[in-house]
């Protein structure tokens, strides 16, 4: 528990900042139409291994603080009724500032980061090292597990990913940042909830794999 508590410290310097997008970024409304036609919502299948996924729409406003209409939130369900996981992606082509760490997302809507540790995600010889979290509000208790990626680099370091990101910027080259997240509820145990994201992270990284080569092919 001293580690996780030294993990969520180093977050409280930004909370302030990004706890406001947090929340909003939380309600979800059906007014406003899903982020299907986006340019990372065509790219990344419905069908991902077992799962078949439905979108879920954000506000309009969600889409306004997060500064990128290039969102992904999608469901995805299987026919013999196993726990949904839920994608969210939020990306940008040269935004740095979309991708902000989940622990002060889950604080901010009330739940309680009760657990953190790594995943190592491995698909067609990429490796990327995810976080997984294990949170909880009242009887709810979910698995999380999350990466950021910054032009080809993708790893749970925030930091690390953020600086990629702004000197890529300042030298005037700009590269692709987002953040990935995948959720599921615990129901049938910690293990297993873990167990269930990275196998579907490791099925979804092909897609995200396209994306990246697309965006850092040149216009002509």
């Amino acid at each position: 528990m001293t580690g996780l508590r030294e993990v969520l410290r180093s977050y409280v310097v930004g909370a302030s900042v990004l706890l406001p997008v947090a929340i909003v970024t939380m309600r979800l409304s059906t007014a406003t139409p899903a982020a299907a036609d986006t340019s990372i919502g065509l790219a990344i299948p419905y069908r991902i291994g077992a799962f078949d996924g439905q979108d879920r729409a954000l506000r309009a406003r969600t889409l306004e603080l997060l500064e990128t209409t290039d969102v992904v939130n999608r469901v995805y369900a299987t026919a013999d009724g196993a726990p949904a996981i839920t994608l969210c992606v939020v990306n940008s082509s040269d935004n740095r500032k979309i991708a902000h760490p989940p622990e002060v997302c889950y604080t901010g809507w009330g739940y309680e980061v009760v657990d953190r540790t790594e995943a190592r995600i491995e698909s067609d010889g990429e490796v990327i090292d995810a976080a997984v979290l294990s949170v909880r509000k009242g009887s709810e208790h979910e698995a999380v597990l999350y990466w950021y990626r910054s032009g080809s680099s993708a790893s749970a370091n925030y930091y690390r990913e953020q600086l990629r990101a702004a000197l890529a910027l300042v030298t005037g080259s700009p590269i692709g940042s987002s953040l990935v997240r995948l959720t599921t509820p615990e129901g049938d145990g910690r293990e297993r909830a873990r167990e269930r994201l990275r196998g579907f992270a490791t099925d979804l990284l092909p897609s995200l794999r396209a994306i990246e080569s697309r965006e850092s092919t040149p216009s002509r």
